[in-house]
C-alpha cells in the first residue's frame, strides 16, 4: 500500500479548493455515486483508507497523484485532478520542480529538446554520460526532474520507447548509493546535484570509482544512459576524470539564464494553468527586478536569482486575493530579494526560545563547509537531526515550521534545505554560519572521523589523541558540542578512555622509577625541603598568573587568525614571551601559534584613524597609500613602513568620496561631498601643493555639480568624473588634465541615476555603471556623436551596481552589485582593444559570466591586477576576496577589518593589496596585504594550483595543475629563478631530483621531461602510453622510474630512450615511488595496504611484497636523504618510518595525523625528523624522540597542501591549492621577527589594552 504521511509531503500545496473541504466533498459524492466504500476505493487507488478519510474530511490536501488515481478509479474524466490542481500553488518556491509538477514547468522547451538530442546521440554512440552544467539556481534539477523524466516516460527518445528514470544524488557515500541501485533494470540514471561528489564525499578514491562506474554504465559495454547535473563552479573537478572529459568533448548542455521571453512563459503559463491572473505591470516589475528591463545584450539576470523568483511567486500566491497575484502582494512579501528572508524569519518567529536554539543547531547540520571555505547545503538523516535536541518533539516542530514554508524538503529518512539560495538570502542563517565556521569545520571532521572509525571495526589507531583530542573534547563539552550523534559520542568516549589508559600506564611507570630512587630522594628532600617548598609556591604563583594569561592569549590568537590577523600576531608573540619565562608546558603551543602566523596575508596596518576611510588609492609604484576620511583629511602613507608621509596642503574639511592617482603618480585627485563650492581637488604629490581644480558643471540650484567617482585615463591625458547630483543624474564629465581650471571637454549622458563605478581601460575607453543597472563602455577619444555623446562600444546590465573595475588592456570588465554578486564581461577575442563599436556601428557583444555568490551584502569596491588575471572584491561583510578570474575560484579571503569595507587597491606588482573600512573604525581602518605572503616561489600571477614541489642541493622545483614548471636557485640568501615555463594544459603529477640536484624530472599526464638543473634546459622528453602518476630519479641520476595510473612501472636511463616495463598494468594504480638506499631497490605503492619492491639490477626480477604495511591503502612515500629510512602515509591517517635494512619500524608507534589526510611528506635535511602536510593546510613536524604528538604544527591556508620539501637551510617549501609555494621557517625566533615587522612597535597603549588586556604593556616586540 502507498502511504503519504506528513513527513513525505511537500508543504504549501493547499488552496481554496482544498482548504474549505471542497475537494473532499466532491470526492465523497463521486465515491458514493459509484457505490464504493472508503475501503473499496483504497484498494483501487492503492492508498490507505485513513488517507482517503482525511482527504474527504478536509484534514489532508489532495495531491495530483492521488486525484489522478481517483479519477481513474471513479471514471470522472479528470474532474478531480482539475479540482485538486486548481487549489495548488503552481510555483515551487525554493524547491525544485518534480516529475509530477510537469504541468507547471515552462520556459525550458529549448533546453529540454537539446538534452533529448544529446541523449539520443549517446544512445547511438555509447560515448559516456551527458553532463548538464550551470550555475547554482539556473534550474538544473527542475530540468532533469520535471523536464526530462516526464519526456522519457512519454517515449520522447526515439529508439528507447517509454521508459522510467532513476533520479538520485551522490550523497557523502556515492558508492553506497550505487550499491542500493545495483541489479535494477532502470535504463536511465539521472545523477542530480552531482556537486555533492566534491562537497560531501571526502575520499578521492571513492569519487573516482563512482565516476568510473557511471562511465562504464554509459559506455560501449554498458546498458544505461547516464545524465549528470552539476553546479558550474565545480566543473573543473569533474573534468579531472578522463572518462567524463572524453564524454564532455562529444557534447554537453550548458544551462544558462533564460531569455526574457522564456522567463515570461515560466511566470505566466503556470498561472494560466492554475486559472490565476497577474495584475497588469507585475510581470514587467518582476523582469525589471531581475535586471531584464530593456537589456540589449541578451540574458542579463543573475541565474542564482531564479530560485528567489520562484519563492517570491510562491509567497505571492499565499498572499493572493481571490485569483489575482498583485503588485501589492509583491511589495508585501519584500520583493524579489526580500521574500526569502521574510519567509524564513516568519518560520523562525513561530518558534519559542528553546525551539529557536534547536533551529540553529538543526539548520547548521544541513550546511556543509568545503575545504575552500565555500558553503553548500547537505542532506542530514533523521537520526542526525534528532540528536540536535533531547526533546524529539521540539526537533519535529522546528522541521515542520520551516517545511511548511517550503524552506526545507522532508522525506521519510531526513531533510535538506530546499535550495542553496537560502544560504545567501537569509541574513540570520548567514550570520550563524559566519560566527560558527570553526565549529562547523570541527564537527564535520569529527563526524567523518567517527564514521571511518566505526567502519574500520573501531580500530584504536584511528582515535584522536593529544592536542587534537583536547580541542575536540573541549568543544564537545561546551554548548557547541550539544547534540552529537551516537557514533560521535562513542568515538570521543573511546578516545578519552584510551587516553585515560595511557595516562594510568604513564603514572605506573613514573611510580616505578620513583621507588627505585626513593632512598636517594629522601636524603635529597631532607636537605632542600625548605628551599623546595618556597620554590614550588613561587612556581605555582607564576603558573596561576602567567599560565592563565598564556592560555587566554593562545585561545584568542586561534580565534583571531581568520578575523583579526593583527590581533593574532600580537597575541601569539605575547604568549610566546610569557611561556619562555618559566612555563615550558605551554611553550610548544606558543611556538606553533607564532610559526602559524607565516601563513597570514597581512603585511602591515596603518593606525590612527578616528573615522572611517571613504577614499583609498595606491600609487602606481606602490610606494604611497593615499587615504581620505569622513572628516576631510587626505593623507599620504609609506606602504613599506606604514609611516605617515604627510597631509596634503589646503583645507579640505568635507568628507572625501573618492581618491585617484594619475598613471604616473604625480597627481592625486579627490572627490568631495558636502562642499557646495568645491567638488574635485587636485594636488601635486611631490610637494603636496594644490593644483588648479577642474571647473564643474552647474546644477539646477546654481551650485557646482556633485561628483561621486573619479578615473584617470591610462595615458594620464584625461580625468573623468561620474555624477552623484540629483539635478544632473547619470552624467559623466571628462576634462583634459593639461587644461588647468577648465570646464569639461565632454559631457556624456546615457545613465539614469547616480554613477556607481567609473574606470578607463585601454586607450580612451571609459566604463561606467549606474545605480539603475546600466553598464556602458564608451570611446571618449573618438569624434562625438551628433548628440554630443561618445560612441558606445558595449552596453550591458547588472543588478544594482555598487562598484566597477576595468582591466588596463580592456580585456575584462567587472561590476559588483548591491546583493553581493559580481558580473564579468569579456570582449570578443578578435575585437580591437581600443576604438569605437563594431564594424556595423552597433555595440559589441561581450561574453558574460557571473562569479559564484560569496559576498554577503554589497560589493563596494573592486580592483584588478594589471594583467587582469586576479580580481579583488571588498564587501560590506568585512571581507575582501581574491578571485582567480580564469577559474572563478576564490584564491584567498582577507579578513581583519572591524566593519564594512569601502575601498580596495591592487599594486602594480600584482601582490600588494590595500583595503579600507568605512563608518567609524578607529582600529584597522587601512590594512596592507601581501598575496605572496613573504617569500613565494610560485611566480605566476594567475595562481594556478601547485601540485608538486621538490628540492635537492641548491635547486628547488615546482609544478602546477595546468602544467607550468619553475626552477629556482635556493642556495643564496634570496631565491633566484632559473627557468619558468607557461601552461601546457596537463597537470604536473610528479617532480624528482637526483640526490646532488644536477638533474630534475617532471611528469605530466602522458609525458616526462628531464632537465638540466643548472639552467633548466630540457635534455630529454619521453612519451608514456599510460597516464603518469609518479616519477623518481635514482640517487646518482642514472635511472628514471615512472609509475602510471594503469599500474605500470617503467625503468630506464633518463636520456630519452624507451623505458622498460618492469611491472605490467594491473588494477592497482601506482600512486608514488622512490629509490631506496643507493638506488638498488625501487619502492612503489598504489591501491594496496603494502609497499612493493623491485630490484633494479635484475631485469627479470619479480615484484616483491615488503613488510611495510598499513591498516588501509598506502598512497605517499618519502625516503631519507641517505636512503636508509622510508616513510609511508596511508588512508588510515597513520605515518610509519621504516628501516629499509631491517624491514622494521624505526619507532614502535606510528605518527597519527588524526584530523587530516596526508598529501605529502618529507624528511628534514639531517634525516632525523619527518614532516607532513595535508588537506587541512597544516604542516606537522615529527621527532622520533617524541612520537606521540608533532613537535611543530604550523597552520597555513585553509586549503590543501599538495607538496612538501626542505631547503638546505631548514626552511620548508610547500605548495597547495591556493596557488602559492611559500618558504616557511620552522624556527620560532624567525617567525617572531617577521611578526614584529608587521606589528611595527610601539603599539599605542590603548590599542594594546584592547588586544591583550591581561598582559602588562610593553612598547617593544619579541
Amino acid at each position: 500500500m502507498h502511504t503519504e504521511g506528513d513527513r513525505g509531503r511537500v508543504p504549501g500545496q493547499g488552496g481554496p479548493a482544498a482548504e474549505g473541504g471542497g475537494f473532499g466533498a466532491v470526492l465523497r459524492e463521486r465515491r458514493r455515486s459509484a457505490g464504493f466504500s472508503q475501503g473499496d476505493l483504497a484498494r483501487r487507488v492503492h492508498y490507505d483508507k485513513s488517507h482517503i478519510s482525511k482527504v474527504e474530511g478536509g484534514d489532508k490536501p489532495p495531491t495530483a497523484d492521488f486525484a489522478r488515481a481517483c479519477d481513474q478509479a471513479l471514471r470522472t474524466g479528470g474532474a478531480l485532478l482539475e479540482l485538486a490542481v486548481r487549489g495548488q500553488c503552481p510555483y515551487p518556491g525554493l524547491a525544485s520542480f518534480r516529475a509530477e509538477d510537469e504541468r507547471w514547468f515552462h520556459g525550458r522547451d529549448r533546453a529540454r529538446a537539446e538534452l533529448l538530442g544529446l541523449l539520443g546521440e549517446r544512445s547511438a554512440d555509447r560515448g559516456g554520460p551527458v553532463v548538464v552544467v550551470g550555475p547554482s539556481g539556473a534550474g538544473k534539477s527542475s530540468l532533469l526532474r520535471a523536464g526530462l523524466v516526464p519526456a522519457l516516460r512519454r517515449g520522447a527518445l526515439p529508439g528507447l520507447g517509454a521508459v522510467d528514470a532513476e533520479v538520485f544524488s551522490p550523497t557523502a557515500e556515492p558508492l553506497a548509493r550505487l550499491a542500493a541501485l545495483a541489479g535494477g533494470a532502470c535504463p536511465v540514471w539521472i545523477v542530480d546535484q552531482a556537486e555533492e561528489l566534491f562537497t560531501l564525499c571526502a575520499d578521492p578514491g571513492e569519487r573516482r570509482a563512482f565516476l568510473d562506474r557511471l562511465c562504464e554504465e554509459a559506455g560501449p559495454d554498458g546498458g544505461r544512459l547516464v545524465v549528470l547535473g552539476l553546479r558550474a563552479d565545480l566543473y573543473g573537478h569533474l573534468l579531472a576524470h578522463q572518462g567524463v572529459l572524453a564524454a564532455v568533448r562529444r557534447g554537453q548542455l550548458a544551462l544558462g539564464p533564460m531569455s526574457a521571453e522564456e522567463l515570461g512563459r515560466a511566470i505566466t503559463a503556470p498561472a494560466r494553468t492554475a486559472r490565476l491572473e497577474l495584475e497588469p505591470g507585475l510581470l514587467e516589475v518582476l523582469l525589471a527586478d531581475l535586471g531584464l528591463d530593456g537589456a540589449r545584450d541578451g540574458p542579463a539576470y543573475d541565474p542564482g536569482a531564479l530560485p528567489l523568483l520562484a519563492h517570491a511567486l510562491h509567497a505571492m500566491w499565499q498572499q493572493r486575493t481571490g485569483r489575482a497575484l498583485s503588485l501589492a502582494g509583491y511589495r508585501a512579501i519584500g520583493g524579489l530579494h526580500g521574500a526569502v528572508a521574510l519567509t524564513a524569519e516568519r518560520a523562525w518567529s513561530r518558534l519559542d526560545d528553546p525551539a529557536r536554539a534547536t533551529a540553529r543547531r538543526v539548520l547548521l547540520r544541513l550546511v556543509h563547509l568545503g575545504p575552500d571555505g565555500q558553503v553548500a547545503r547537505r542532506r542530514a538523516e533523521s537520526a542526525q537531526l534528532a540528536a540536535a535536541d533531547a526533546d524529539p518533539a521540539r526537533v519535529e516542530r522546528v522541521l515542520a515550521s520551516f517545511a511548511d514554508d517550503r524552506l526545507l524538503t522532508l522525506d521519510a529518512s531526513g531533510a535538506t534545505l530546499s535550495h542553496e539560495a537560502l544560504l545567501r538570502a537569509w541574513p540570520r542563517l548567514r550570520g550563524w554560519i559566519e560566527a560558527g565556521r570553526d565549529e562547523l569545520r570541527l564537527h564535520q571532521q569529527l563526524a567523518q572521523d567517527a564514521e571511518s572509525w566505526a567502519a574500520s571495526g573501531r580500530e584504536d589507531a584511528l582515535l584522536p589523541r593529544g592536542s587534537r583530542l583536547e580541542v575536540v573534547g573541549a568543544w564537545a563539552a561546551s554548548a557547541g558540542g550539544r547534540g552529537l550523534a551516537p557514533v560521535e559520542r562513542e568515538f570521543l568516549a573511546a578516545a578519552a578512555h584510551r587516553a585515560d589508559r595511557e595516562r594510568r600506564a604513564e603514572r605506573r611507570r613514573i611510580r616505578t622509577h620513583r621507588r627505585l630512587a626513593g632512598a636517594l630522594a629522601l636524603l635529597l628532600v631532607t636537605a632542600v625541603l625548605a628551599g623546595g617548598l618556597l620554590w614550588q609556591e613561587h612556581r605555582r604563583a607564576v603558573w596561576a598568573t602567567d599560565g592563565r594569561s598564556a592560555l587566554t592569549l593562545l585561545t584568542e590568537a586561534q580565534r583571531s587568525a581568520t578575523r583579526d590577523p593583527y590581533a593574532a600576531l600580537l597575541q601569539s608573540v605575547s604568549a610566546r614571551r610569557i611561556t619562555g619565562a618559566g612555563i615550558p608546558e605551554l611553550r610548544r603551543a606558543a611556538d606553533d601559534a607564532v610559526l602559524s602566523t607565516q601563513g597570514q596575508y597581512l603585511a602591515g596596518r596603518i593606525p590612527g584613524f578616528g573615522f572611517g576611510v571613504n577614499g583609498l588609492a595606491l600609487s602606481p609604484d606602490g610606494r604611497l597609500v593615499a587615504t581620505g576620511d569622513s572628516q576631510g583629511r587626505v593623507t599620504l602613507w609609506d606602504t613599506a613602513t606604514t609611516a605617515r608621509v604627510g597631509e596634503l596642503q589646503g583645507e579640505v574639511g568635507h568628507p572625501v568620496q573618492d581618491l585617484e592617482f594619475s598613471p604616473g603618480g604625480a597627481v592625486l585627485a579627490a572627490a568631495l561631498t558636502g562642499d557646495e563650492r568645491r567638488r574635485i581637488l587636485l594636488w601635486r604629490v611631490a610637494d603636496r601643493v594644490p593644483l588648479p581644480a577642474p571647473v564643474m558643471p552647474v546644477n539646477g540650484r546654481g551650485a557646482p555639480a556633485q561628483a561621486k567617482r573619479l578615473a584617470f585615463s591610462r595615458d594620464g591625458a584625461l580625468l573623468a568624473a561620474g555624477s552623484a547630483d540629483r539635478a544632473l543624474p547619470g552624467q559623466v564629465w571628462v576634462w583634459r588634465t593639461d587644461a588647468g581650471a577648465a570646464p569639461p571637454v565632454r559631457t556624456l549622458a546615457g545613465h539614469s541615476g547616480a554613477v556607481q563605478g567609473l574606470a578607463f581601460g585601454a586607450g580612451h575607453r571609459l566604463a561606467s555603471a549606474d545605480v539603475g543597472g546600466a553598464v556602458l563602455v564608451r570611446d571618449v577619444g573618438a569624434p562625438p556623436r551628433p548628440d554630443g555623446g561618445a560612441p558606445v562600444v558595449f552596453a550591458g546590465r547588472s543588478p544594482s551596481p555598487r562598484s566597477l573595475a576595468f582591466a588596463a588592456g580592456g580585456g575584462l570588465l567587472a561590476v559588483g552589485s548591491e546583493q553581493g554578486g559580481i558580473r564579468l564581461w569579456r570582449p570578443p577575442a578578435d575585437a580591437p582593444s581600443t576604438g569605437g563599436p563594431g564594424t556595423d556601428g552597433e555595440p559589441q557583444q561581450w561574453e558574460i559570466v557571473d562569479l559564484p555568490g560569496r559576498h554577503v551584502g554589497p560589493v563596494d569596491a573592486l580592483d584588478l591586477t594589471p594583467d587582469g588575471a586576479t580580481l579583488v572584491s571588498a564587501g560590506a561583510d568585512r571581507t575582501a576576496l581574491v578571485w582567480e578570474v580564469a577559474t572563478r575560484r576564490v584564491a584567498a579571503e582577507l579578513r581583519g577589518h572591524p566593519t564594512l569595507l569601502l575601498g580596495v587597491a591592487v599594486g602594480a606588482d600584482g601582490r600588494t593589496v590595500v583595503t579600507s573600512a568605512g563608518v567609524t573604525a578607529p582600529s584597522g581602518s587601512v590594512l596592507i596585504w601581501d598575496l605572496r605572503r613573504g617569500t613565494d616561489l610560485a611566480p605566476w600571477p594567475e595562481h594556478p594550483r601547485v601540485t608538486a614541489v621538490a628540492v635537492a642541493g641548491s635547486r628547488a622545483a615546482l609544478g602546477t595543475a595546468d602544467g607550468r614548471f619553475a626552477l629556482w636557485d635556493v642556495g643564496g640568501p634570496m631565491p633566484r629563478p632559473i627557468a619558468v615555463s607557461g601552461p601546457s594544459g596537463s597537470a604536473v603529477t610528479g617532480l624528482a631530483f637526483d640526490r646532488a640536484g644536477r638533474t630534475v624530472a617532471s611528469a605530466t599526464a602522458g609525458a616526462v621531461q628531464v632537465r638540466d638543473a643548472a639552467n633548466g634546459a630540457v635534455r630529454a622528453s619521453l612519451r608514456v602510453a599510460g597516464r603518469v602518476s609518479a616519477v623518481a630519479l635514482s640517487p646518482d641520476g642514472s635511472l628514471l622510474a615512472v609509475g602510471t595510473r594503469s599500474g605500470e612501472v617503467l625503468l630506464g636511463p633518463p636520456d630519452g630512450s624507451p623505458l622498460r616495463v618492469r611491472r605490467t598494468a594491473s588494477e592497482d594504480r601506482v600512486s608514488d615511488l622512490v629509490f631506496l638506499g643507493d638506488g638498488g631497490e625501487l619502492a612503489f605503492t598504489g591501491d594496496s595496504r603494502r609497499v612493493w619492491l623491485l630490484t633494479v639490477a635484475d631485469p627479470g626480477g619479480p615484484v616483491r611484497q615488503s613488510a611495510f604495511e598499513h591498516l588501509d591503502l598506502v598512497y605517499r612515500l618519502a625516503v631519507s636523504p641517505d636512503g636508509r629510512y622510508l616513510a609511508t602515509a596511508g588512508k588510515d591517517r597513520l605515518v610509519h618510518v621504516w628501516d629499509t635494512r631491517t624491514g622494521k619500524r624505526r619507532e614502535p608507534d606510528p605518527y597519527r595525523s588524526d584530523d587530516d589526510t596526508v598529501l605529502a611528506l618529507a624528511f628534514t635535511g639531517d634525516g632525523r625528523a619527518l614532516a607532513t602536510v595535508g588537506r587541512e593546510g597544516r604542516l606537522r613536524l615529527w621527532d622520533p624522540a617524541r612520537p606521540n604528538a608533532p613537535v611543530v604544527t604550523l597552520t597555513g591556508p585553509a586549503q590543501a597542501l599538495n607538496g612538501l620539501a626542505f631547503l638546505p637551510d631548514g626552511r620548508a617549501l610547500v605548495g597547495g591549492d591556493d596557488g602559492a609555494a611559500p618558504l616557511w621557517s620552522l624556527v620560532p625566533e624567525a617567525a617572531v621577527a617577521r611578526a614584529c615587522a608587521v606589528l611595527r612597535a610601539p603599539l599605542p597603549p590603548e590599542e594594546w589594552r584592547r588586544l591583550v588586556p591581561t598582559v602588562a604593556y610593553r612598547p617593544d616586540c619579541g
